[in-house]
């Protein structure tokens, strides 16, 4: 495509959560779109790109000049713009509005009645001197969960602004938010390239940002993530337990994604799979490691953001999961001393539904439909045996200190429980 440029803004920051930088990434090529729209200045496709430190959008081929403008707009109604044959200050307000004289308007039979019509034209405006304004509202209107304010000025953003980069083609775009003044500098890897660096173009930024341990591209930095984690599974001689959840959400936590083997005591491993797993992801976000027998290896692997010291930050996290770990098995031994049935009244402290009642009478319901409904089905009497004794448990480990920890294992916890204290699998299993 002729006369076009590519288009970098850029917005640096301190880090921000990871949930701010999904939603921002989400909203930022809808308002680039919208606004170039407004400003009629054509253009191909649009990247959001971002890590926690930076917030960024890509436009290609976005057009140096407006088109020239020339487009019907209709008036007010004849009757109101004209009084005894002289124009109204509606048919001069109308005029000027338009940029064209009284003379020059024509009348229009509508479905509504005579209207005055007029046509509008307006030469196209250079694309530099029209950015500038118009980067600045799309920072501005950038959303976020919680913003917040820094130093005296009334400016809020989701975490205090460092510095903009506002690129047009090579041509630095004048930008100024919050104090900070755009232009082609901006900053690499907080740890592994903490130097400035420079931008010659805006088809460049992504490229020099690689080169500087920033991974921008979201797409770029998941596949990398993916690629190292599963090397290190098998490092670890074992393969990745996949998480896309926790891909995500690791996405959003590093700028470039390094991976860290570590591991936690044998005996650990005496707790339910789930459990183990839960303690990992909820708390940590690392990924679990399965050996070659199917069964969970004690290892774990992180995602971290800098290459310096591995070992240094290998001992705290594992420090950290053998803390969390302990918690776990102590929750494990106390709830597993309990039988689940003797759980059961305590259900009824556990409001379900305000104008339902207590989850002991939702679990009280449960096992009497499913006695009803096995006698409807004439399931055999073993099956319509096992089906009330699991409905009987089956709500019994939300009041349990595991599910209090982790509410994503009720019913799992629940089954665990009941297979640990010699209930049958047909009736754990309901």
């Amino acid at each position: 495509m002729s006369d076009t440029r590519d288009l970098l803004l850029e917005i640096g920051c301190e880090e921000l959560p990871a949930s701010f930088v999904e939603a921002a990434l989400r909203a930022l090529p809808d308002l680039v779109h919208k606004k170039l729209t407004e400003l009629r200045l054509a253009h191909g496709s649009i990247r959001a790109l971002g890590t926690p430190r930076r917030l960024a959008v890509l436009v290609d081929h976005v057009a140096e000049r407006q088109p020239d403008l020339q487009e019907e707009v209709t008036g007010p109604p004849v009757k109101a713009a004209f009084k005894d044959g002289v124009p109204t200050k509606a048919a001069e307000a109308f005029a000027s509005k338009i940029g064209c004289s009284v003379a020059d308007l024509r009348r229009v039979e509508t479905p509504k009645g005579e209207y005055l019509v007029g046509t509008r034209r307006e030469a196209g405006q250079a694309a530099a001197g029209l950015l500038s304004e118009a980067l600045a509202s799309i920072i501005t209107a950038i959303p976020f969960r919680k913003s917040m304010r820094w130093g005296s000025g009334e400016f809020a953003f989701g975490r205090p602004m460092h510095w903009i980069v506002a690129l047009f083609g090579e041509d630095i775009i004048n930008v100024e938010v919050a104090g900070i003044k755009s232009g082609r500098a901006s900053r690499g890897h907080r740890f592994l390239a903490p130097a400035t660096i420079s931008f010659g173009t805006a088809n460049s930024y992504i490229d020099t940002l690689r080169a500087a341990h920033v991974l921008v591209d979201p797409a770029e930095r998941a596949r990398a993530m993916h690629e190292r984690l599963v090397e290190a599974a098998k490092a670890a001689n074992g393969s990745l337990i996949e998480d896309e959840f926790l891909i995500g959400e690791n996405l959003s936590l590093v700028e470039e994604p390094h991976v860290i083997i570590g591991g936690y005591a044998d005996e650990f491993l005496e707790l339910p799979e789930r459990v183990i797993l839960a303690v990992a992801k909820g708390h940590q976000r690392y990924f679990g490691v399965r050996g070659a027998d199917g069964r969970l290896l004690p290892r774990y692997l992180s995602v971290v953001n800098t290459a310096l010291a591995p070992e240094n930050i290998r001992r705290g996290n594992d420090r950290t999961m053998r803390a969390r770990l302990s918690d776990a098995k102590f929750f494990y031994r106390e709830d597993v001393a309990i039988p689940l049935a003797d759980r059961r009244s305590k259900l009824g402290g556990i409001v379900f539904q305000k104008r339902l009642g207590t989850m002991l009478g939702k679990a009280t319901r449960v096992e009497r439909l499913a006695r009803e409904i096995g006698l409807l089905l004439s399931l055999p009497e073993p099956v319509l045996m096992a089906a009330a004794s699991g409905a009987h448990l089956a709500k019994c480990d939300l009041v349990s200190l595991m599910v209090g920890e982790f509410p994503e294992l009720q019913g799992e916890m629940g089954r665990a429980y009941a297979l640990a204290q010699g209930v049958s699998a047909e009736v754990a299993d309901v």
